[in-house]
């Protein structure tokens, strides 16, 4: 099996990064609670500010759509402002325009490019997250690393998230893997 590839980051890759971070931000308990908190204040602001005795349709409506609306802020940013920031950071920072390979092995993952080397334990990952574009490796809240997946094979990729899986346990369940 070889353990090895050639990565070329693209804008387009911290866009994917950045909605994967998103979609499995709302899957843990902080993001499920923070979405029904903020839509229970949101109806309870609303309710008295329209208070009608007499016609409780305006709240039971709104309270039906303010968890969209706590939700469509931060997809409408994820989804429609997003890319356009992936193309600035990417022309901004010189180094994710940089090639780099990748190893791995069952105690570390590797990279190597031409502004040096990196040899990180996969016990030190924070959090692992991926899906079928990508694996986002954490080294941190905000500190990560993008393996796209299309410069693997599917023996590669099936490798890595075995290897990751049985290295960083912790780190998986933590993305919900």
């Amino acid at each position: 099996m070889n353990r090895t590839a050639d990565i070329q980051l693209l804008p387009h890759d911290l866009a994917d990064a950045n909605k994967l971070q998103f979609i499995n931000s709302l899957r843990r308990p902080r993001g499920i609670l923070s979405v029904l908190f903020l839509s229970a204040a949101l109806s309870t602001i609303f309710g008295l500010l329209v208070w009608d005795a007499g016609n409780a349709l305006p709240i039971a409506a709104f309270t039906i759509v303010s968890p969209l609306a706590v939700l469509a802020g931060p997809a409408f940013v994820v989804w429609v402002i997003n890319p356009g920031t992936a193309r600035r950071i990417f022309k901004q920072q010189a180094s994710l325009r940089k090639p780099y390979a990748i190893a791995w092995d069952e105690a570390h993952y590797l990279a190597h490019s031409d502004l040096g080397n990196t040899k990180l334990p996969w016990s030190d990952l924070f959090r692992v997250e991926h899906n079928d574009k990508l694996i986002v490796l954490f080294e941190s809240q905000n500190l990560r690393r993008i393996i796209p997946l299309r410069f693997l094979s599917p023996e590669q990729r099936a490798d890595i998230e075995g290897v990751i899986a049985a290295a960083a346990p912790q780190a998986m369940a933590r993305g919900l893997g």
